[in-house]
């Protein structure tokens, strides 16, 4: 059975030179984007992410990004996905109610966070800046860490992400997407995750239009 937690670590280990990630002019085989999956995964549990704990994202499309969505689920914790477009509000009040433990976001939302200093997670995290104080360097952080993750054992039941709606009607509201509804879509693409590598798939990344400028 394809599962989310090891379905990268296996494209890794049976097709790893077909092209997986393509983003702008970068372009990532199976075994590179896996490298770094795992060490995100891992970077991610040296801070104390676990299997069920909440990782939040406010960033615009990027390789980063991708792999930071690949790299939750297979150790075993919860995406949650937020607009780059939230005010210091909306952003604190989604960043409680999902309990999230860490945040994974870019350098363009400094303003907003140092707004809210007192409201952001345990551990925040910029995939595009230096670090600074109470906000860590992703991609230095990750870098140290090793190229090989164990994935997490997951159930049906394992929450795999929090998706919010943009609460145009009233408060926003949470849908809450387990495992078993997200395998959905690898059991219906099997044919494309077949074992031969010209077969093999790759995830094209779009930039992102709506992301804010840097300041």
């Amino acid at each position: 059975m394809l599962e989310l937690a090891s379905l990268m670590a296996r494209q890794a280990r049976y097709r790893p030179d077909a092209t997986a990630v393509v983003f702008e002019n970068e372009r990532l085989t199976y075994r590179q984007f896996w490298v770094r999956v795992a060490r995100v995964g891992n970077m991610l549990r040296a801070l104390g992410v676990g299997p069920g704990d909440k990782v939040a994202t406010v960033a615009g499309n990027s390789a980063s990004l991708l792999e930071t969505y690949w790299a939750v689920p297979t150790i075993g914790a919860t995406l949650v996905p937020l607009s780059p477009l939230l005010l210091a509000t909306g952003l604190a009040s989604l960043l409680h109610d999902s309990d999230a433990r860490c945040l994974v976001t870019q350098a363009s939302m400094l303003p907003v966070l140092r707004e809210m200093r007192a409201e952001l997670p345990p551990h925040v995290l910029l995939i595009d800046a230096a670090a600074e104080t109470g906000f860590g360097d992703y991609q230095a952080l990750a870098a140290t860490q090793p190229e090989t993750l164990v994935p997490a054992t997951v159930t049906p039941d394992t929450l795999f992400n929090i998706m919010y709606t943009s609460g145009t009607t009233g408060c926003q509201r949470a849908s809450c997407i387990r495992i078993s509804c997200a395998q959905c879509i690898p059991r219906c693409s099997a044919g494309r995750f077949a074992s031969r590598p010209s077969r093999a798939p790759c995830m094209p990344v779009r930039s992102s239009s709506t992301a804010r400028s840097s300041p």
